[in-house]
C-alpha cells in the first residue's frame, strides 16, 4: 500500500512539475523568442526572465521578463535581445526569485560549436599574435584571451585580449606578449566561460637590440640622451634607468620612457641625483632585457641656490596655498636689509590657516637646504580665537618643510615644532591625495612666547640624511617645493 502510495505522488510530481522551454534553440539577434510554458501556478504575477547563461537570479541580471498573467500553460513572446550570446530563460512563482524551470539557447545563429586557430605555431615577442575564429555567438562582447599554459580563466591571468565587437568568423589581432607557452581561448558575451582554445609558443626576437647613451659622465639633473638601434618597433618598447647592478623589477626604475615604436633613433629621458646607472631596453612592456649600458652621473660642485634673500623685493616663485594672506618683504633680515614675511591665520589658539609654497624648480643637484627663521607677531588686537595673554612678539608658526621626489615616489619633509614640545618622534603617513607626509621634531625652536620679534634661528637640513632616518634605503631625486605655514624667512639655499 505504502509503496503504491509513493508511486501516486512521484508520478503526480512527473506530470505537475513546471517547465519553460524556448521555440528554437538558436536565435537571430533581434528575432523575436517565443518561450512556452506548462504547470505555471496560475497567478498574475508568475513570470519568465531572461538571463545571460550562469548568471544568478538577481533582478540585476535580467535581460527581458514577462508576467504570465496567471496562464498555467501557454506562449510567451519575447522581442529579440540586440547582443548574441548564451542565455536561460527562467521561470518564477508570485514574484519570487525561487527558480522552478529553466532552458538555455544562444542568440546569432552560432556558437554551439566555436572554434579557434592561431595563423602560427610559434610568434615572436615583436610579433602581434592572429587567431582565426569561427561560429562565434555574435555578441559584441565575445572576447578572445591569451593566457599562460595551464592558468585559470580568471582576469588577472590574461596576457593580452581583444572583443571580437560581434564578428562571427574571420581573424582577431592581439597585441604581442613575452616569451613562453601560451593558450588563446575564445569567450562569449563577456563571460569566462571557454568555448574554445588553441596553443602557441613565444619565444624572443632576435633583434640584437642596441643601447648607448651619448655621454659616458652627465652632470647631477641633466636630460640623459640615449641612442637605441634595432628595436622591435612596438608602441611599448621602453627604456629604463636602473641603479648599476640592480635587478630588472619595477621597483628599481628611477626613470624611464616609451620608445613610442621607434626602431632606431634617440630616447631623452629626465636626469638623476649622482651615481652609478645603467640605461637597459626592454619589448614591449616586459621586462625581458634586450640590451644596456653603464653611465655614470657626477656631482655638480656649485655654490649654493639662492631662492629667497629678499634683498631686493621677495621672489615671484611664492604663492599661498592656504590662508587670506600673501607674501610681503619685511625689512631688517638675518644680517641683511629685508625678509620675506609669511604672516599667519590662527582662528583657534592650535589652528593656524596660513600655508605658503615657493617654487625650487625641481633642482636634482643640491640637497642641503639652509635658511633663516625668525619671528612674526600679530599688531594690533590679538586675531579671533587667539588666547588674549599670547604677546605680540609671539612666533606664531609652527612647521617648514620640503616636497622632494624620491626612488620611491613624492614625500613632504617637514619640521614641527608641535612635535617637539609634545615629544612626538618622527612619524610617516599617508595623506588624502596619497602623499607620503614624514614629520619630524623640529631640531630648533621655532615657537618663542618673547616679545623679540626679530630674534633669528639658522636650519640646516642634509634632506637625505633626514629621509633616511625613516627610509633607509630611499634617497631624493629632486627638490621641488619649499613649504612654511608662517614667520619672517631669510636665506633660503640649496647647496651639495
Amino acid at each position: 500500500m505504502l509503496k503504491f502510495i509513493f508511486s501516486l505522488l512521484l508520478f503526480a510530481s512527473i506530470v505537475e512539475a513546471t517547465t519553460v522551454k524556448t521555440q528554437q534553440r538558436n536565435y537571430d539577434v533581434n528575432h523575436y523568442i517565443r518561450v512556452d510554458v506548462t504547470q505555471m501556478a496560475g497567478n498574475n504575477n508568475d513570470w519568465v526572465g531572461i538571463y545571460p547563461a550562469g548568471a544568478s537570479n538577481d533582478w540585476g541580471n535580467v535581460v527581458a521578463w514577462h508576467y504570465t498573467n496567471g496562464i498555467t500553460n501557454g506562449k510567451i513572446f519575447f522581442d529579440g535581445l540586440s547582443d548574441g550570446g548564451q542565455y536561460d530563460v527562467r521561470a518564477f512563482f508570485s514574484d519570487s526569485f525561487n527558480l522552478e524551470a529553466s532552458y538555455s539557447f544562444n542568440v546569432a545563429g552560432g556558437g554551439a560549436n566555436a572554434s579557434i586557430s592561431s595563423q602560427k605555431s610559434t610568434y615572436t615577442t615583436a610579433e602581434s599574435i592572429k587567431i582565426n575564429v569561427s561560429n562565434m555567438s555574435g555578441a559584441s562582447q565575445d572576447w578572445i584571451g591569451v593566457y599562460k599554459v595551464g592558468a585559470s580563466n580568471d582576469w588577472d591571468n590574461v596576457r593580452s585580449w581583444s572583443f571580437t565587437n560581434g564578428l562571427k568568423n574571420g581573424t582577431i589581432t592581439l597585441d604581442g606578449v613575452t616569451a613562453g607557452n601560451y593558450e588563446a581561448r575564445a569567450f562569449f558575451n563577456n563571460s569566462f566561460n571557454k568555448e574554445a582554445s588553441v596553443s602557441f609558443s613565444v619565444k624572443a626576437a632576435q633583434q640584437n637590440a642596441t643601447i648607448s647613451t651619448q655621454q659616458n659622465v652627465y652632470n647631477a639633473g641633466s636630460s640623459i640622451n640615449v641612442s637605441v638601434g634595432n628595436l622591435a618597433g612596438n608602441a611599448h618598447d621602453w627604456v629604463g634607468i636602473y641603479p648599476a647592478g640592480a635587478s630588472n623589477d619595477w621597483d628599481n626604475v628611477v626613470t624611464w620612457a616609451y620608445t613610442n615604436g621607434v626602431q632606431n633613433g634617440t630616447i631623452t629621458i629626465e636626469g638623476v641625483a649622482a651615481g652609478s646607472y645603467e640605461a637597459r631596453v626592454f619589448f614591449n612592456d616586459s621586462f625581458n632585457l634586450e640590451a644596456s649600458d653603464s653611465f655614470t652621473v657626477q656631482v655638480v660642485n656649485l655654490g649654493p641656490t639662492v631662492y629667497e634673500d629678499a634683498e631686493n623685493g621677495i621672489s615671484g616663485d611664492w604663492w599661498t596655498a592656504g590662508g587670506p594672506h600673501t607674501p610681503i618683504r619685511v625689512p631688517n633680515g638675518f644680517n641683511s636689509s629685508g625678509a620675506v614675511q609669511l604672516r599667519v591665520h590662527w582662528i583657534t589658539n592650535a589652528l593656524n590657516l596660513s600655508l605658503y609654497k615657493l617654487d625650487l624648480h625641481h633642482n636634482r643637484n643640491q640637497f642641503v637646504l639652509d635658511l633663516d627663521v625668525g619671528g612674526v607677531g600679530y599688531v594690533g588686537q590679538p586675531p579671533a580665537g587667539l588666547h588674549s595673554n599670547w604677546p605680540k612678539g609671539t612666533m606664531p608658526h609652527y612647521r617648514i618643510g620640503v616636497m622632494v621626489t624620491t626612488l620611491k615616489g613624492k614625500r613632504f619633509l617637514n619640521w614641527s615644532s608641535w612635535y617637539t614640545h609634545q615629544g612626538f618622534r618622527a612619524h610617516k603617513s599617508v595623506l588624502a591625495n596619497g602623499l607620503v607626509q614624514i614629520t619630524f621634531p623640529s631640531p630648533l625652536e621655532q615657537w618663542r612666547l618673547t616679545r623679540l620679534i626679530y630674534l633669528w634661528n639658522h636650519h640646516h637640513f642634509d634632506l637625505n640624511a633626514w629621509l633616511r632616518t625613516m627610509e633607509p634605503n630611499n634617497r631624493i631625486l629632486s627638490v621641488d617645493t619649499f613649504v612654511a605655514t608662517g614667520g619672517n624667512l631669510d636665506n633660503i639655499t640649496l647647496s651639495n
